[in-house]
C-alpha cells in the first residue's frame, strides 16, 4: 500500500478511545469535576498506530491501556486471586475463572478518600466512517462497601476530545461479575 492511499484511509476514519473512571465518593452523591487536563489534546495520543478493533483480558499486561498518572489521583492495579481488602472485590478473574487469571481493580479503602479517581484510557481506536454502530463488551465487579462509582465514557478526537458517557454504575453490586455491552453511532 502506497503513503497516499494510507493518508486517505485515515481521512475516512473517526478517531476514538475509550475512557474508564472509578471514582470514590459518598453514596448519593454526585460525581466531582475531573481534571480539566483531559481537555488538552496532548493527553491523548492518536499518532500511534491505529486499532480497528481491541481485545484485552489482562493476563500478559495493559494491551496498550494507559494509566492516566498525574491527571488522575491514583491508578488501577493488576491482579491474580482476590483483592487485597477483605470483603472487596472478586475472588477469581472473569475470564479463567480462578486465582491464577488477571484483571484490574482499584483499591477502594485506605489510603483512598472521596473524591479520589483514578482513570484508564484505551488505545486509540478507528473506526471507518461508514460504519453505523460501534460495540463495546466489558465485565465489572463492584463489590464492598464505600466502592464508589463508574463511568464508561467514549472521547472523540474530532470534537476536541470531547467526553460521552456511556454507563454510570454506582455502589456494590455483589460479589458476581457483570457484563455491560454498549453499541453505539460513531459520531
Amino acid at each position: 500500500m502506497n503513503s497516499n492511499s494510507l493518508t486517505n484511509t485515515a481521512i475516512a476514519m473517526i478517531a476514538i478511545a475509550i475512557l474508564l473512571c472509578c471514582q470514590l465518593v459518598e453514596s448519593n452523591t454526585r460525581l466531582i469535576k475531573r481534571s480539566n487536563s483531559y481537555d488538552h489534546p496532548s493527553v491523548y495520543d492518536f499518532t500511534a498506530y491505529p486499532k480497528y478493533s481491541t481485545s484485552c483480558n489482562f493476563e500478559q499486561n495493559l494491551c496498550g491501556w494507559s494509566q492516566m498518572t498525574g491527571i488522575d489521583t491514583f491508578d488501577w492495579s493488576r491482579q491474580s486471586g482476590p483483592t487485597p481488602s477483605f470483603g472487596t472485590g472478586p475472588q477469581n478473574d472473569y475470564t479463567f475463572k480462578n486465582g491464577s487469571g488477571h484483571y484490574l481493580f482499584i483499591e477502594s479503602s485506605s489510603p483512598r478518600k472521596s473524591g479520589d479517581f483514578a482513570d484508564l484510557i484505551s488505545p486509540p481506536l478507528f473506526t471507518p466512517k461508514t460504519v453505523n454502530s460501534v460495540m463495546i463488551n466489558f465485565y465489572y465487579n463492584m463489590n464492598g462497601i464505600g466502592i464508589g462509582k463508574l463511568e464508561v465514557n467514549v472521547i472523540y478526537a474530532k470534537y476536541n476530545f470531547m467526553e460521552k458517557l456511556l454507563t454510570l454504575k454506582s455502589g456494590d453490586q455483589g460479589k458476581l461479575w457483570h457484563g455491560q455491552r454498549f453499541q453505539f453511532r460513531p459520531q
